[in-house]
């Protein structure tokens, strides 16, 4: 608000911006408060900020073309017949889309969309039992008290710390979950990382097994047995039976290892 005008019929000194129309017959006032409008119709002065002196002649601006209350803002207009009307809106009609009935579906039509939502069911929940299974190789394992996490990472560690162990028939530094580094012989590493590759066998296998038996299942009438599987479910019949013949291998070969390091 760079201007300071005053009504012709009162003294008082308002704050305000003006602006005015192209072709000069109105003129636009944006008051710093609210809109003085008893005293619109009087006519105005310019008044220079400093001292007060006319620098501006308004009077002629003392029709009111409009007023903009919410805006703190008039607009002043030197032509007593320049008066504002309201544009006219002409609603658009609106014409009604009519509505197509769906057409219902054919026996066939249902019985392919409840086939393909319960094979979407069965990939959905191999996906999930298959992050189940990372997530429980991951977590590692206990060995003597302590716990031993099992990422890729510290896959490739380990495999590395066995390694060094063996081959220079020293102690290396290694850490089980929470705990600083400590000296490990090459039999407390491979201690460790042989109870790693069992739950990791273990996890394997029963994800395989768990993966099979939800492919068996081929009737949209299992879809509740399907949603209801969670990682842990037990095995049975020849899921189960295939699960513990890989594991007694599994563990045979691990005791064979562990005579032959020895």
């Amino acid at each position: 608000m760079n201007e300071i005008i005053k009504f012709l019929n009162n003294d008082t000194k308002y704050n305000c911006s003006l602006s005015m129309s192209d072709n000069r017959n109105r003129i636009t006032i944006l008051f710093e408060n609210s809109v003085p409008e008893s005293l619109l119709s009087s006519g105005f002065e310019l008044l220079n900020e400093h001292n007060f002196i006319v620098q501006g002649d308004y009077t002629a601006y003392k029709y009111i073309y409009k007023i903009d209350v919410d805006n703190n803002t008039a607009i002043l207009t030197s032509d007593k017949d320049d008066k504002y009307t309201e544009p006219t809106i002409t609603p658009t009609p609106i014409t009604p889309t009519p509505i197509t009935p769906t057409p219902e579906l054919t026996e066939e039509e249902k019985a392919a969309i409840a086939l393909e939502e319960f094979n979407s069911a069965k990939s959905s929940k191999i996906y999930e039992m298959s992050n189940a299974c990372q997530k429980a190789i991951e977590n590692g394992v206990d060995v003597e008290g302590k716990h031993y996490s099992y990422t890729l990472q510290d896959q490739s560690n380990m495999l590395n710390v066995m390694s060094m162990a063996k081959q220079s028939n020293m102690e290396v530094p290694y850490h089980a979950d929470g705990e600083s580094c400590s000296l490990y012989t090459y039999k407390q590493i491979c201690t460790v990382y042989m109870a790693e590759s069992i739950n990791l066998t273990m996890q394997q296998t029963y994800f395989n097994q768990l993966k099979l038996y939800i492919q068996s299942l081929t009737d949209i009438s299992d879809k509740e047995t399907v949603d209801a599987i969670y990682y842990g479910i037990p095995l049975t019949g020849q899921y189960l039976e295939e699960y513990n013949n890989i594991i007694a291998q599994s563990n045979a070969i691990m005791t064979a290892i562990t005579t032959v390091e020895e």
